[in-house]
Order: structure tokens, then sequence, then C-alpha cells
């Protein structure tokens, strides 16, 4: 299995928002940012949120954040490689947990 590097962290501003779909667009564009400025040429990002990937992938617009999507595509281009993989939620929290546990923190 191929060595990767898991993001786990918080987005560094506070938003206030109504709209989740709003939350985790600014997350991922944190993410990105993030990836982006660590000089990391290839990434995918999973997300459980299908709208929001349909958005990066250009298959709908959504207008609530289109700039911020606008901004997740401008970033995107300065990868090699760069996906947007949904998976379940509860698929998400087995890794997170699995990952924590290869590391240490959990025992």
């Amino acid at each position: 299995m191929p060595a990767g590097f898991l993001i786990r962290a918080g987005i560094s501003k506070i938003v206030p928002t109504s709209s989740p779909i709003i939350v985790e667009a600014l997350a991922l564009r944190e993410a990105i940012l993030m990836a982006y400025n660590l000089q990391w040429n290839h990434c995918v990002f999973e997300l459980d949120n299908l709208q929001l990937i349909r958005a990066c992938r250009k298959e709908i617009s959504i207008r609530v954040i289109q700039a911020i999507v606008r901004d997740v595509l401008t970033l995107e281009e300065g990868f090699l490689l760069c996906g947007f993989l949904w998976t379940q939620s509860w698929d998400l929290l087995h890794k997170d947990v699995m990952a924590a546990h290869s590391s240490g923190i959990l025992v």
C-alpha cells in the first residue's frame, strides 16, 4: 500500500453560516491550500458530500459556493494530480480511527 499523509486539521477561521455545504467547501479549500503550500504534487481529497464533489468536478453549479469552488479549482491547477473522491461518512470515520491507531494516538 502506498504511503500518504492525512490532513487532520480544522479550518483556521470561524465563519458564521447556517449552510453545511458552505462549511464543507471552506474546509476543502483550507485543505487544498495546505497541500498546495506543502508543495505536494499528488493529492486525493475524500469527502462525504457528493454535491460538493460534483461541483468541484464541474458537473453541477451551486450558487452559494461558486466562489469557493472557483478557488479550489484554481488551486487544483497547481498539482500534477488532484482528485475528489466521494466516500460514505462512516467510511471516513473508520479511516480516521485506523490512522489514529496506526500512528499511536489510539491504543
